[in-house]
């Protein structure tokens, strides 16, 4: 049996990847400084471990010929490229599957409040408890990810996504629903979290370029879809609430193909399988893997798991900011649900589904940012391999700012500014012309500035994201609250004009963070130096 281990390389190409934080071990032995950074060993737990005492692990590893790796066989990254692509569309749907359930109740909002004669502003409460669980949903689900693995967690939360998707169709009341809402946000917060580590699992980093800016697309495509589809399901489905069962639907769809289809990826969760084989194939006990040997006790990875990301929260500039320019965009995302309907069923008069099909303007745009958002990792790599190539390191990673400096930023104050004006003065294409851009700029300001956070934070990534997901989460949580108060009274030009001068506000922080961003990473105790 061979010595060496293996490991999941931080993945420093993409915001939405788990495999920051997870086990640097094996492969690791090629890139010592690499090993002289790391924090932690085994499965992504977190110790307290200096660059020698490191070292020492490495050299008994490597005498040790009990210690199982991975064979090509079993090593997620051999799969054929075609398997990986169906394993990408596969963890991109389960981003889908939450952020459309996310969505599909708002084009339902004045139906729900007939049923349980309440306001709207109740009613709302259906998306934003949803998205509360955006909140603190990760936070545990990560930890049981490190237990179970990827496709145990997959089939865990699609379960009880489904199973409580029935009392939010059958409710009694509307406290009922909201519950069943959050509990149901909570469980698919567990594909925000898994999806991305997916793809660091199965994706060599210099591979990772396009996988990752497909994957991208979902946590925005889902809630543009939401509306969409229940514009058509309001205005001729028998029952509006088969905007619920339509929930179920995919989720059922998801689940099939994750039992049917979809292997383990995680490397720590095979080898354990493998050892366990070994032991129980051979009788002899001595087989294990690293991470059985250095595992701490499951407190104490649920406290590090909420406590770091609060801590990097309040201590990092650069992460704060990032995290309140992301969770402003977020919530005007959140906020177009009651933003479009009131403008195109308000001032244009349009049917609830003729409404939903206006977020098509807004899918349209997400479409312009992949290809944009292409451009930009095509001139990346260029610069990163000449980077590699002439010092042996990778390039600054405020080189990550350029698409929302030169695009994004711009975009999104401009589709609001634009929106905001356009909206009941002119013709009915004039606001979705400026859903185009605003969606363009959504995209390519959330992916531009957590590739950033990823890169910037290499192997506290995991924590700085959970704490990024927070904070947008609670943004997108609240800003529908407010919507409609804020619309009668301030009207839609000054509140979009009111959106876009905060949007105008923050776009000087990423080309701060261009210029200066490398002192404040050498003055930080989690960025990368």
């Amino acid at each position: 049996m061979s010595t060496a281990s293996t490991l999941n390389e931080p993945n420093t190409t993409h915001p939405v990847s788990q495999g920051d934080e997870k086990s640097l071990w094996g492969n690791a032995r090629q890139d010592v400084n690499t090993l002289k950074e790391a924090e932690h060993l085994g499965k992504g737990y977190y110790t307290n471990v200096s660059p020698n005492e490191l070292n020492r692990e490495l050299e008994k590893a490597e005498e040790d010929k009990f210690l199982v790796e991975l064979d090509d066989g079993d090593d997620p990254k051999k799969l054929s490229t075609a398997y990986k692509w169906y394993i990408t569309l596969l963890a991109g749907m389960q981003i889908l599957n939450a952020t459309y359930s996310s969505s599909v109740v708002s084009s339902a909002f004045s139906l729900i409040g007939e049923e349980y004669n309440q306001v709207q502003e109740v009613v709302v409460l259906t998306v934003s408890l949803f998205l509360a669980g955006y909140v603190f949903g990760p936070l545990l689900w990560a930890v049981i990810g490190e237990l179970v693995g990827r496709k145990l967690t997959y089939i865990s939360y699609l379960v009880l996504f489904i199973v409580f998707n029935i009392p939010c169709a059958l409710a009694p009341n509307v406290t009922c629903l909201i519950i069943c809402r959050f509990i149901c946000g909570c469980a698919a917060a567990a594909s925000m979290v898994t999806s991305g580590g997916v793809l660091a699992d199965i994706w060599e980093p210099i591979r990772r370029g396009r996988p990752m800016a497909l994957y991208s697309m979902c946590p925005f495509a889902g809630p543009v879809l939401g509306p969409i589809a229940s514009g058509f399901i309001v205005d001729y489905a028998s029952d509006y609430k088969w905007i619920y069962w339509s929930q179920m639907v995919f989720g059922g769809c998801c689940l099939i193909g994750v039992i049917f289809s979809f292997p383990e990826t995680m490397t720590q969760v095979i080898l354990i399988k493998k050892a366990k084989k070994l032991r129980k194939e051979t009788g002899d006990k001595r087989y294990h893997t690293f991470s059985e040997l250095n595992a701490p006790p499951f407190k104490q990875q649920l406290k590090i798991a909420w406590q770091r990301p609060f801590r990097m929260l309040v201590r990092e500039p650069i992460l704060i900011i990032t995290s309140l320019y992301i969770g402003v965009v977020y919530g005007v995302l959140y906020l177009s649900f009651e933003m479009f309907p009131y403008v195109f069923r308000g001032d244009y008069q349009f049917t609830v589904w003729q409404s939903g099909l206006t977020f098509c303007s807004v899918a349209i745009g997400l479409l312009i940012s992949y290809v944009v958002n292409l451009l930009f990792d095509k001139r990346y790599l260029r610069i990163a391999k000449k980077s590699i190539r002439e010092t042996g390191q990778r390039p600054d990673p405020e080189i990550r700012f350029l698409p929302a400096i030169f695009i994004g930023g711009p975009c999104f104050a401009i589709g609001l500014f634009w929106f905001a004006w356009t909206a009941g003065r002119t013709h009915w294409l004039a606001p979705c012309a400026a859903g185009v851009v605003l969606g363009a700029g959504v995209v390519l300001i959330f992916i531009s500035l957590l590739s950033y956070v990823s890169d910037a934070y290499t192997l506290y990534a995991s924590s700085a994201l959970a704490a990024n997901t927070v904070v947008r989460s609670i943004f997108g949580a609240v800003f529908p609250l407010f919507a409609l108060q804020m619309f009668d009274r301030l009207t839609i030009s000054w509140s979009g004009t009111l959106l876009a001068l905060i949007g105008c506000a923050l776009m000087p922080f990423p080309v701060l963070f261009h210029r200066f961003g490398k002192k404040i990473r050498n003055k930080s105790d989690y960025a990368r130096k």
